[in-house]
Parts: structure tokens; C-alpha cells; sequence
């Protein structure tokens, strides 16, 4: 459950269940004190929850209490998802929210009495809902209860709440019809860049827009974002779709929807395609201090002469899809807590470095909004990184030299190619035929060997890992950071036997 649900939660019971099964899905081992603290509790209260939330879930999963903390092991994990969406299916919040996206609106008189609440505290949690719609620049009515504000930030929070965010028994999911739309509409063009986009996300951004639509809510487009399209042939062959929405909905989209639909699903595209995102450039970017930005920004990240062009495109790509979303509306580049929470923590230097970058480049605050500087530099940071994984790999040469059991050896090999071959170039010398030469003349970046003696033979041609005779996860982790640092801020590789051990610790 991601925080940004969590707090429409209004049972605190549940609350803290939701909280400390987020923490014990993550931890090998976690103590009571952990719980206690991440949910706000005592150590007393936790002990309780635990039996009831064995009791709860039953067979579903396995939470043992052990000398270390409670080890907490998934035994159905598709029972578990659904016993867990079921906590929230008389949420009053939930209840509401899936109502209003259906136009089903009622007064908060009449919603406290379907709800049997008290008028008063069912206003007391209506305003923690206000505050989480205040990040998408939305307010809340009473009389009848509904969403107020543009109508594209109402449609970018419910595509959050619905598609983005975890599927409770509130979520509201695509139509058939939608779905059979938007494979037709696939269909129709095969080629167009517009086409690399999730067909889940595709199929919620037309199924939002329908009914909302249908029910009188329409979208404004400004004048910017009419100038950005002017010449745009990509749009003209987009307008066909009204032609399958109309065989499966009996009527047709305004030309300012057609237009906010387009916009929605250029700006959601897949990241695996150069050629398509230079059209997208030469296609959609009609502002001169993009170009200035993306030249600032390149010489900020020192990219080399030789990746200039490609990389430009990739970077002028970036600040074209974030003006025309921010064209539709301000909140189209914010994103929820836990989005903000995850890069900033992976990424903390990058996130500092870029924050300092944008808030001081006179490029990007006079083209974009200044209220959304965190979220913006989030999504560049994210972006780079993705990037940096897909485009920028810097390609090592790995030497493994092991010595002892023949079948172990053996594994250990077909481990490591299995899993770093696609990335690097890998070498499996036998050690009499490893010198000073041979680890020049290939040009070994990183030897790895269970002899010590090599570790100190050859540590002043290239760089050692000494791994265990039989490795562990420990030494995986450390091989694994070497190649690629950033990732240990978030994952790492736990050893089976380790997870056992707590697991039978009574």
C-alpha cells in the first residue's frame, strides 16, 4: 500500500496494519521497535496486531516472532493481495472517491448517514482528503461532496488514484469497450510514435476522458499548447479515433478533448527508440529555451563530444514532454509522495545536484512553473538514470579466477555469466595462464578470485574482489556495487540460509 493511499485510510487499526506490512514486505528481519515507531505505536500495540494479523490472514502468510524481530514470508501471494485490498473496502474516503469519478454526488448530510457517521467526523476526514488534493491544485465541495478545479488536474488524480497507485476493491477499472477501443485503435496505427505507450495506461487515459466527458466535464486547451500542435500531421491522423469511439460509445470527442487525449498519451511514451524521440523534437518543440536548457544541462552532466548528438536528443526530449504536459495543466509533472521519496533516496546526490541546477538556470525558470521544482527534478533525475542503465553502459572486462571444488567452480561460472554477460565481457582463464600480461593485453577492468595470493600479485595492474571459496550473498553484493553502486541504496542480495536461520529462530 503505497503512502499516498494510506492516507485516505481512516481506521486507524488499519492504518497501522497497512504500515507495518509495507515495512515487514521490505525487511529480511524487523524488530517491534521498528513497527512501533513506523506506525506510531508502542511495542505493546504491536504485539497485538501481530496475532491479529495472523489471524487475519491465516495460511496466507507466515509471520514468525523470533529472537532477532518478526520475519515476515509471503505463502500465497495472491491471496494475501486480495485479503489486503479488503481492509479497505468500507473506507468511507474510497467510497467517496470512486463515486465522484462516477458523477454519483451527494451532499455530506446523506453521505454521513449512508456511511453511519456523524456529520462531524465525517467532515474531519473529508479534509484529510483536502490535503492530499491540494498537491494537485484541486479542492473539495460539500453540498454535494465533489472534486472542484481544472479539469485536467481532476483527470491526472484520478489516473494516480486508479492506474498509479495499488488496486483496492475501490479501484475503477477500464470498460471492455475501452479496451476494444484501444486495440482498434492500435490497429489504425501501427507506425506512429504515439503507439509506444503502455496499453494499460493508453486504455485509462481514453477511459477517463470518456466519462468524464460523458458526464458534461470537458478539458480547456491554451493557446500554447494549440501553437505547440499547429503543424503537428501526427494529430490529424489521431482525430480517426473518433471514428472507433464512435462505433463503441455512439458519439464523438470535442476537438479539445481530442487534443488532451493526444497530448496524455504522446507524453506517456516508452524510452527505447532514438528516431522516434528526434521526431518527437522536431515535431513538438516550438521553444527556443529548450535548446539553451538542454545545452546547459548536457554541459552540466560533462557528456562527451562523442555522445553529444544522441544524447541531446534524449535530453531536448525530456524538457519538450514536460512543457507540454505542464501545457495541460501544472500537476501533470507532480507526482505522489512516494515517487519524490524513492529517487530522492536512491539518487540523493543527483537530486541536489539537478535541484541546484534548475533552481539557478534562468533557461528553465523562465519556461516552466516554479511550484513544482521538486517533482520536476525527481522525474530529470529518474530519467538520467534510466538512460545512464539503457543507452550509457559502460562496458567492463571481468577476469574469474577460482579455484576448488570442480562442481562449485562450474556453478559459480555459469552464474556469473547467466547474470553479467549481457553487460560486460566476462573471461574464465585458468589461473596457470593468468599473468601481468594476459591481464594487459585484455584489458581486464576487475579480477575476481578466491586466492588471496592474486589479490596481492596482481592488484597493481587492475582491480581486485576477493570473493569467499564458496561466495555469498555478501560477496555477490559487493561485485554487484562495484559495477554499479547506485543500486545498493535500494536492493541487495540476501542469502537463503540467512532468511532460514531467523525464520526457525523461535
Amino acid at each position: 500500500m503505497k503512502n499516498f493511499q494510506l492516507h485516505f485510510v481512516t481506521n486507524k487499526t488499519t492504518a497501522r496494519w497497512l504500515q507495518m506490512l509495507n515495512t515487514l514486505e521490505k525487511s529480511t528481519v524487523c524488530s517491534a521497535t521498528e513497527l512501533a515507531e513506523i506506525s506510531h505505536s508502542t511495542s505493546r500495540t504491536i504485539g497485538k496486531d501481530i496475532h491479529l494479523i495472523r489471524d487475519y490472514f491465516r495460511d496466507a502468510i507466515l509471520l514468525k516472532s523470533t529472537h532477532h524481530g518478526y520475519v515476515f514470508t509471503p505463502l500465497s501471494l495472491t491471496v494475501y493481495e486480495e485479503k489486503k485490498a479488503s481492509l479497505l473496502s468500507n473506507e468511507p474516503l474510497f467510497i467517496i472517491l470512486e463515486s465522484i469519478f462516477f458523477s454519483e454526488l451527494l451532499p455530506l448530510d446523506e453521505w454521513a448517514e449512508r456511511l453511519y457517521l456523524s456529520k462531524k467526523t465525517l467532515a474531519k476526514y473529508i479534509s484529510n482528503l483536502q490535503d492530499q488534493l491540494n498537491h494537485f491544485d484541486l479542492t473539495l465541495s460539500l453540498d454535494p461532496v465533489n472534486i472542484i478545479g481544472n479539469e485536467a488536474d481532476i483527470r491526472k488524480f484520478f489516473c494516480t488514484l486508479f492506474y498509479e497507485s495499488d488496486i483496492t476493491p475501490h479501484t475503477v477499472f477500464p470498460s471492455l469497450a475501452a479496451q476494444q477501443a484501444v486495440n482498434e485503435m492500435s490497429s489504425l496505427f501501427e507506425n506512429e510514435s504515439y503507439q509506444n505507450t503502455s496499453f494499460s495506461l493508453y486504455t485509462y487515459l481514453l477511459y477517463i476522458t470518456l466519462e468524464r466527458f460523458i458526464q458534461g466535464n470537458t478539458v480547456e486547451i491554451n493557446e500554447e499548447l494549440h501553437h505547440a500542435l499547429r503543424h503537428s500531421v501526427q494529430l490529424f491522423h489521431f482525430q480517426q479515433i473518433n471514428i472507433v469511439i464512435d462505433k463503441y460509445y455512439d458519439f464523438k470527442l470535442s476537438e479539445n478533448e481530442l487534443i488532451f487525449l493526444f497530448v496524455s498519451i504522446i507524453t506517456q511514451r516508452k524510452l527505447s527508440n532514438i528516431t522516434i524521440e528526434q521526431k518527437f523534437c522536431l515535431s513538438y518543440n516550438h521553444w527556443s529555451r529548450i535548446g539553451a536548457l538542454t545545452t546547459d544541462f548536457a554541459q552540466l552532466l560533462a557528456l562527451s563530444p562523442q555522445h553529444d548528438k544522441r544524447d541531446l536528443i534524449f535530453l531536448e526530449s525530456f524538457f519538450t514532454t514536460a512543457k507540454l504536459k505542464e501545457c495541460m495543466s501544472v500537476s501533470a509533472n507532480r507526482n505522489t509522495e512516494d515517487i519524490n521519496i524513492f529517487i530522492q533516496q536512491i539518487f540523493p546526490d543527483e537530486f541536489l545536484h539537478y535541484y541546484e541546477f534548475l533552481a539557478q538556470n534562468a533557461h528553465y525558470l523562465a519556461i516552466f512553473s516554479k511550484t513544482y521544482l521538486t517533482d520536476f527534478c525527481s522525474n530529470l533525475v529518474i530519467y538520467i538514470e534510466t538512460i545512464r542503465l539503457r543507452y550509457w553502459k559502460q562496458t567492463q572486462h571481468i577476469a574469474f579466477i577460482f579455484e576448488g571444488n570442480n562442481n562449485i567452480t562450474q556453478f559459480i561460472e555459469a552464474l556469473s555469466y547467466k547474470y553479467f554477460s549481457g553487460h560486460h565481457q566476462l573471461f574464465y582463464p585458468d589461473s596457470g595462464e593468468v599473468n601481468r600480461s594476459y591481464l594487459i593485453d585484455n584489458q581486464i577492468d576487475l579480477l575476481i578470485t578466491n586466492y588471496p595470493e592474486h589479490m596481492s600479485e596482481f592488484r597493481e595492474v587492475t582491480d581486485c574482489l576477493l570473493f569467499k571459496t564458496i561466495p555469498d550473498a555478501a560477496d555477490w553484493n559487493r561485485l554487484i556495487k562495484q559495477l554499479n553502486p547506485k543500486i545498493m541504496n535500494q536492493y541487495q542480495i540476501v542469502d537463503k540460509a540467512h532468511t532460514d536461520y531467523y525464520q526457525q529462530t523461535e
